[in-house]
């Protein structure tokens, strides 16, 4: 049987054993996998393959993962693949183990959070997200649930993850007009032009340091800068993209930190800072930055464990069925008929 993937090996369990589940997705589900000879411990992610659009959806996660070497992205190792029940097939992917959990998770955990440890961690995703875009690649799903550590230590080393949604980009876009237009995403982190791109003919690779600018609003705040338990309404407020910082809840923010976030949170891709411009930014310059406890963690708990936007719309079918309907939203009607 012909293989589907370039290189893919063809019996994983002669080189690894499988292990308990530690996580499942929307097309596969994660298991621990310890390699037999060196007894190192690996995450596995299956994959059962069923058509040609879930085919495509693996294959680009993998070509994007295996051209990305960075201490910041999550590695993957090697990929097996066997045959399934009639014309499916199952994908084995390969990738280093990170045990630390979830980002926000682990600071709920401690209950404190300082802005200097907020700086630090941003400025680790800005320069993974920087070396992603020097390679061409959009995360363009970037949210707290995606942001891992590697363990479980004092020093935490984050680790982005989960590529499903991922897209390798021409980087003279602007100028080919060769822009992305897929609506997917996760709705409290989406940019704006996404929701509108069938209106503003595409997006490009901006969307990520939107997606960077609401996680830093949520951990500094403890909620997102918008928020609506109706759907339609919260694409509303992303696509205006004014939001502002309440008091109480907000007042121990630094003024650094509301500049760089402003600057973020622009509507017009163009006008936001590209990675570059945010490495200078001086609130990333961990020399000025404050490390007094700003992070309200009660009401970052409230959120993030009953945020019903997470829950309702976890999963890219629907998001993209939302955004959709957001178009009709956005669209004025045409004139009655006289």
């Amino acid at each position: 049987m012909k293989s589907l993937f370039r290189g893919a090996k063809a019996d994983i369990k002669q080189k690894y054993s499988l292990k308990e589940i530690i996580g499942t997705g929307n097309f596969a589900e994660v298991r621990l996998g310890v390699h037999k000879e060196t007894k190192e411990k690996f995450a596995i992610k299956i994959s059962t393959i069923k058509d040609d659009e879930e085919y495509e959806i693996i294959k680009q996660e993998i070509e994007i993962l295996g051209k990305l070497d960075h201490p910041n992205i999550v590695k993957l190792i090697e990929i097996f693949e066997s045959p399934g029940k009639g014309k499916e097939k199952i994908v084995y992917m390969v990738t280093e183990l990170v045990t630390g959990g979830e980002l926000f998770d682990r600071i709920v955990e401690r209950g404190h959070f300082g802005e200097r440890e907020a700086s630090e961690f941003v400025r680790t995703m800005v320069l993974a997200i920087q070396y992603m875009h020097a390679h061409n690649v959009v995360h363009r799903d970037l949210k707290p649930e995606n942001i891992l550590l590697q363990n479980v230590g004092e020093n935490m080393i984050v680790k982005i993850a989960d590529f499903g949604l991922a897209k390798v980009y021409d980087p003279n876009f602007e100028v080919t007009e060769q822009k992305l237009h897929t609506m997917c995403g996760t709705p409290c982190y989406v940019a704006p032009e996404i929701l509108t791109s069938k209106k503003n003919g595409g997006y490009g690779p901006e969307v990520d340091m939107w997606s960077i600018g609401v996680i830093l609003y949520v951990l500094l705040c403890g909620f997102p800068p918008f928020f609506h338990e109706e759907q339609q309404m919260l694409f509303r407020l992303i696509v205006k993209g004014n939001f502002d910082f309440p008091s109480p809840e907000c007042d121990g923010v630094s003024a650094e930190a509301k500049d760089f976030i402003r600057k973020l949170l622009v509507v017009t891709p163009t006008n936001r800072l590209t990675p570059e411009e945010a490495l200078l930014h001086p609130w990333l310059n961990k020399q000025n930055v404050e490390n007094r406890s700003v992070l309200n963690v009660k009401q970052l708990k409230r959120f993030y464990q009953a945020d019903p936007i997470k829950t309702r719309w976890k999963g890219l079918i629907n998001t993209v069925a939302a955004a959709n309907r957001l178009q009709s939203v956005l669209t004025p009607p045409p004139p009655a008929e006289v």
